[in-house]
């Protein structure tokens, strides 16, 4: 006995109409023929795309794809071979709703080369982790594969990809929730350095030119009083009113000149040479 969800035409009365429809628009190629055959074979189409629908899938772009794949199987479908429509029409439209989820179960866009290397990766992992009876190492993973330890490594990186959290998600008890956002990321001292900068850029004009070279030299090249008074071949007492004239006309520029505390003049940002960092985890079920 057939499967009627597989072959419901064999089934239906209307056989012999889907017959000669079939027929007429695999000859003819009539607009109405097709929206006609859409119509008649549309509940096989959702049946198969309810398979794969879950939280992460949208049903009505699910039902969409798969009637893509219908409209496709009508329009390549032979009935002089003598193969019933719907046989040749299910592998059409699960090859389109496969190809959709595999495009979309991303999170973010990882290359067809990279999703592959990431299934690969997984695979010998679990070979090897039934062998031995433990955890796959990275090196025994590459090992199994043949691969160098750089590339399973970065396979595993890419497929931490497929799920991300979002921002919003509370944590913490339940009786004082927050969101995860508010743990992500630090404030920035480099824009308060800043914003210093660029107030001591426009208050620099009211000092005289032996206070710009004092304050340059104790601030900027990190200068102890005693050192920028030898630089400049002055006595230290010298030196020291010049820096207090200097730093009580920035108070005054910058409104600072009722306030006790010495005016926040930056010190000398020194710049580091390194190299880039590379930052990354290896997912649960591979040891390092």
């Amino acid at each position: 006995m057939a499967d009627p969800s597989v072959e419901p035409e064999r089934a239906d009365p209307r056989t012999r109409v889907d017959d000669a429809r079939l027929a007429r628009y695999a000859s003819e190629g009539d607009p109405d023929d097709l929206e006609a055959l859409v119509l008649r074979y549309r509940p096989l189409a959702l049946g198969l795309a309810r398979r794969y629908a879950g939280p992460l899938r949208s049903m009505d772009d699910l039902a969409q794809v798969a009637c893509v794949g219908l409209i496709k199987a009508l329009r390549r479908f032979d009935p002089q071979r003598g193969c019933p429509f719907a046989t040749y029409a299910v592998p059409t439209i699960l090859g389109e709703l496969r190809r959709y989820c595999r495009d979309t179960h991303w999170t973010l866009h990882v290359p067809r080369g990279m999703q592959e290397r990431i299934i690969a990766v997984r695979r010998a992992a679990d070979v090897v982790t039934a062998a031995r009876g433990r955890t796959a190492t990275v090196s025994e993973v590459a090992v199994e594969l043949g691969w160098d330890r750089e590339t399973v490594v970065e396979a595993l990186v890419a497929g931490s990809t497929r799920s991300t959290i979002p921002l919003e998600t509370e944590v913490g008890d339940a009786a004082d929730p927050c969101q995860l956002i508010e743990f992500v990321g630090d404030v920035d001292p480099g824009f308060e350095l800043a914003e210093s900068l660029i107030a001591l850029e426009g208050s620099m004009g009211a000092l005289t030119t032996a206070e710009k070279r004092v304050l340059r030299l104790r601030f900027e090249d990190d200068l102890k009083l005693h050192e920028v008074a030898s630089r400049l071949a002055l006595p230290e007492s010298r030196v020291a009113r010049l820096l207090a004239s200097a730093l009580g006309t920035l108070r005054n520029e910058l409104g600072l000149a009722d306030e006790d505390d010495t005016v926040a003049v930056p010190p000398r940002v020194r710049r580091r040479k390194s190299g880039p960092r590379v930052h990354g985890a290896e997912p649960t079920g591979i040891a390092a």
